[in-house]
């Protein structure tokens, strides 16, 4: 697996991993998930508060593309960080999200988490099984899109 050295602050969607598995460094793990355009006040927070405290909490990186797609009904988020990490921080924005949808009176909130091609089979598992036993662990609905 080749390592790209960008410098810091400048590593794109396309840097999927640095540092090498087996290799004893950390691995940053990028996680692209969509929110609700509407939500991505509340995710930053004013003036960067809320989405400093998460970046702070949960020592992952998160990029809101909120100038991407202007005028769109979801904006993309991206971590970096090893998996616990993200995944902490994507708790995080979900928690905020879910506040926000209290304030407002939203009802259900949405999330759209991104994954490549490549892995949807092992999201999925034989026959369904992975991704049944996911949403019964975590007490959600997911859908797979095409």
């Amino acid at each position: 697996m080749e390592r790209r050295n960008r410098g810091r602050g400048t590593r794109g969607p396309g840097a999927q991993f640095s540092g090498m598995a087996g290799s004893g460094r950390q691995t940053d793990f990028p996680l692209r998930i969509l929110v609700q355009s509407d939500m991505v006040g509340a995710i930053i927070g004013r003036q960067g508060s809320t989405i400093r405290q998460i970046t702070q909490q949960t020592r992952a990186r998160v990029d809101v593309h909120r100038k991407d797609n202007v005028g769109s009904l979801e904006k993309a988020i991206t971590i970096y960080g090893n998996p616990d990490n993200c995944t902490n921080a994507c708790k995080r924005i979900l928690e905020v999200m879910q506040q926000e949808a209290n304030n407002t009176n939203k009802g259900e909130i949405l999330l759209k988490i991104l994954a490549h091609n490549n892995l949807i089979g092992r999201i999925i598992g034989k026959g369904g099984n992975t991704i049944k036993r996911i949403m019964q662990d975590t007490d959600t609905k997911i859908t797979v899109s095409r």
